[in-house]
């Protein structure tokens, strides 16, 4: 004996359905197996799930498309950089490596300098505790310092 099964559909879907089950004169079921047959005896007359219209298929096209452009234009920094790295190199790079080097000790210089600057701005500081009020820390500076520091950081 068969049982009985639910189906979730829309309800104006739904509606259709039963009312092409009352013009041809049967039952749920019945018209259900019927459209079911149809199909599986004309199989390239199938209904297409997805049309070229459909919002979906659009969507998928949108992004093949962003996906076919970033290809083309985003990896052209990335194979000229490749292209950089793997021609021959000039014969001059001594030069470039005592360039580096004196670069290297000007920033090491200028560090020092800026740590001196630190520190004494640090040995500066006061605790203050006053009565009423929380604790905070003062800067000792005068005007001249505090210009001196403004430009040496700006």
């Amino acid at each position: 004996m068969n049982t009985y099964a639910n189906i979730r559909a829309y309800k104006d879907i739904i509606d259709q359905f039963r009312d092409f089950a009352k013009q041809q004169g049967l039952m749920q079921s019945q018209a259900l197996k019927l459209l079911l047959d149809h199909y599986h005896e004309s199989e390239d007359q199938q209904p297409k799930v997805f049309s070229n219209d459909h919002p979906i298929v659009q969507r998928i096209e949108q992004t093949i498309s962003i996906i076919r452009n970033i290809e083309k234009n985003q990896t052209k920094p990335i194979l000229a950089l490749l292209q950089m790295l793997f021609e021959e190199q000039p014969q001059n790079r001594p030069s470039s490596k005592v360039q580096a080097s004196n670069e290297l000790s000007e920033l090491e210089n200028h560090c020092n300098l800026l740590l001196h600057q630190i520190q004494d701005l640090v040995r500066k500081i006061e605790p203050v505790s006053p009565p009423f009020s929380k604790n905070y820390f003062r800067i000792q500076l005068s005007n001249t310092e505090y210009k001196e520091l403004l430009n040496t950081f700006n």
